[in-house]
């Protein structure tokens, strides 16, 4: 897939890469032309934040989305960003080059997922305790299903829910960065990674791994005595 084959309004992540450190934000593309396209700037301190990162400057620009056609997780690496002014707004100018025109498959989201049903809430500076649903855990992050009205304030959130593995209760609550936002029928699906180092977290995820293991279903034969006793002979008496 092209860059400018991206749809009007497609939600992408832009990520910054420079020495050991990274910066990664939602998007949506604005408009495109023939070789780029156009989108949403970051907006920090209610400001727009100028950026200019040529695809050869010690700054790597990324970006992330889902393929709207085949929903896998694709990417575009090494590109160039300039913030230009176009129909009066301030947008960011993304461009590929020849060797990186075509998306690659991404593999961020290799990490084996463990669906759960867990109420749980995000708390908000401003709104308080939110109502949400985790949908899945993984070794490095959780995903949870948030009211399709609520619009994220920040790129990093509280998320707090309680959940029981075998009688024993977990009351687990983890600082998370935004890495992902798709709407559905349930809501709005928030995929996050998980910023602290967790203990809690970790025993949880390791054993919610161990008990789905260990509880796969293996069919077994059904139990035919008269097979069974010509395979094996008679049994004695």
């Amino acid at each position: 897939m092209k860059l400018v084959e991206l749809l009007q309004n497609q939600e992408i992540i832009i990520q910054l890469l420079w020495d050991e450190q990274k910066i990664e934000f939602n998007s949506k593309v604005a408009a495109k032309d023939e070789s780029s396209i156009y989108v949403s700037p970051y907006i920090h301190n209610g400001h727009e934040l100028e950026l200019n990162i040529a695809s050869d400057s010690n700054v790597i620009c990324n970006i992330f989305t889902d393929d709207p056609t085949t929903e896998q997780r694709i990417s575009w690496k090494g590109l160039s960003l300039t913030t230009v002014n176009r129909d009066d707004k301030t947008v960011y100018c993304l461009k590929s080059h020849g060797y990186n025109a075509m998306s690659n498959l991404d593999d961020r989201r290799g990490h084996e997922r463990i669906e759960i049903q867990a109420a749980g809430c995000l708390l908000d500076s401003e709104d308080g305790e939110i109502s949400i649903t985790i949908h899945d855990i993984s070794d490095n992050g959780l995903a949870f299903y948030i009211p399709g009205n609520y619009e994220l304030k920040s790129q990093q959130l509280r998320i707090s829910f309680t959940d029981s593995i075998d009688e024993r209760i977990f009351d687990i609550n983890a600082v998370c960065e935004v890495s992902r936002v798709k709407k559905e029928e349930e809501g709005i699906l928030i995929g996050c990674r998980v910023l602290e180092e967790n203990a809690n977290y970790r025993i949880y995820e390791l054993l919610k791994r161990l008990r789905k293991k260990n509880h796969k279903i293996t069919p077994k034969a059904e139990n035919n005595d008269t097979d069974s006793e010509n395979k094996t002979g008679p049994k004695a008496a």
